[in-house]
């Protein structure tokens, strides 16, 4: 083997190498990114659900300035305990996805 056949053996070699090397990093890059983003989402999604509950607490607070009695069934209660239980349900969701990605 000559010399241009040895140094053309070992840049294709390294070229391999570099490939591999970039796509495992590629990837790592991309593992981290997607947990980067679920976690913001939960982050979001709690503040989300910490301002739903702000929210239900000041309709009942003023409710009660104007009134006895509150129930399940007045609708402002219902959208926003709907709107605290589909939270809930979407951060569940993602830790379980988050958790799979680890």
């Amino acid at each position: 083997m000559d010399f241009v056949e040895k140094a053309k053996e070992i840049f294709e070699k390294s070229a391999e190498a570099s490939k591999k090397a970039v796509t495992k990093a590629g990837d790592a890059i991309q593992e981290f990114s997607d947990k980067s983003v679920l976690k913001l989402d939960i982050k979001k999604l709690q503040s989300e659900k910490k301002e739903t509950c702000a929210e239900l607490g000041n309709y009942v607070f003023k409710f009660f300035g104007d009134c006895d009695s509150l129930n399940k069934s007045d609708e402002t209660v219902t959208n926003l305990l709907e709107k605290i239980t589909t939270i809930d349900k979407e951060i569940t969701r993602k830790e379980k996805f988050l958790s799979e990605l680890s």
